[in-house]
């Protein structure tokens, strides 16, 4: 079973934080969604409609990636990295499952307001907005920012929402910073996966924990691990805002993690031959065993 760090250890989110929905309704807070401006995830749309459906938040602001939208798309096998490609034919044969499936974002987007921020590339993977974008998102008065897109974003936009940008990283950022999500537990042999959302600062995966969550690793699939992540990450974003209407600001205001775990990478293709490997033994170890435990909710059954 999922673990919820915090309702171990004594949960903000009382009676009383659920108790407040009139309250949240009559005053929820305004959020804006950075996303890559194409179709959002299941997975990523399903977390937007619980933060609406609450009354706990509502969207105020669509910050699409222009850049990302300049980028030459990946067509062909050609195209890819030569020292990533077992992962990308792996991903693209395997790698479908219902959290990460495009759906239609048009009902989300609807009513909003749409920016399109050019970022500006610094060094291989950090991207800084523009002043200017800055004072545009400012001018909306955003309570937070949850981020589905963008690459590592660093600089000011961290401190131009009030509560700061929320982001998902679907790993235990104490094991493992990177990625691909959900992968590295499998390969090390960790008996446990997890998913954080955390406000972000400018060290990669070393943010504010607003929540932690530890998961089972199911070291017999690769992509029932990554979807359980997804999934079990949906209601995260919604328990920190109770949280907030109640007024305990105490997890988004806390310090930052202070991990020193390894930065993973795509798994190179002599790695991914010892992943495909692992799987295979550990898949034949359960069933010598006895039968598979049971998948997450919605997780297709894939090798």
């Amino acid at each position: 079973m999922p673990t919820d760090e915090y309702s171990m250890t004594g949960s903000r989110m009382t009676d009383a934080a659920t108790a407040d929905t009139d309250r949240s309704a009559a005053n929820p807070l305004r959020f804006g969604i950075m996303y890559n401006g194409g179709p959002l995830s299941a997975w990523q749309a399903r977390c937007i409609r619980e933060l609406v459906n609450s009354g706990v938040a509502v969207p105020a602001l669509a910050i699409a990636n222009g850049t990302s939208l300049k980028r030459k798309p990946v067509r062909r096998i050609g195209d890819l990295k030569w020292k990533n490609l077992l992962f990308e034919i792996y991903l693209r044969l395997f790698g479908s499952c219902s959290a990460t499936l495009p759906t239609d974002e048009r009902p989300i987007f609807a009513n909003l307001p749409i920016m399109r921020c050019a970022v500006e590339r610094r060094g291989k993977f950090s991207e800084v907005f523009s002043d200017s974008d800055l004072e545009e998102i400012a001018s909306h008065n955003l309570d937070f920012i949850l981020r589905f897109g963008f690459g590592i974003i660093r600089g000011k936009i961290h401190d131009v929402p009030k509560y700061g940008v929320w982001s998902f990283h679907h790993d235990d950022e104490r094991a493992v910073r990177g990625a691909p999500s959900a992968l590295w537990p499998i390969y090390n042999g960790s008996p446990q996966s997890g998913v954080i959302l955390q406000r972000l600062n400018d060290k990669l995966d070393g943010g504010v924990i607003l929540r932690r969550m530890l998961l089972p690793t199911i070291d017999t699939s690769y992509i029932a691990n990554r979807e359980q992540a997804f999934l079990a990450g949906i209601p995260l974003p919604t328990q920190v805002c109770r949280d907030i209407i109640a007024g305990n600001t105490h997890d988004v205001c806390a310090a930052p993690s202070h991990t020193d775990a390894p930065i993973y990478y795509r798994p190179t293709n002599t790695q991914m031959v010892r992943f495909i490997g692992i799987l295979w033994r550990n898949r034949l170890r359960r069933l010598m065993q006895g039968p598979l435990p049971p998948a997450p909710e919605n997780a297709e059954k894939r090798y």
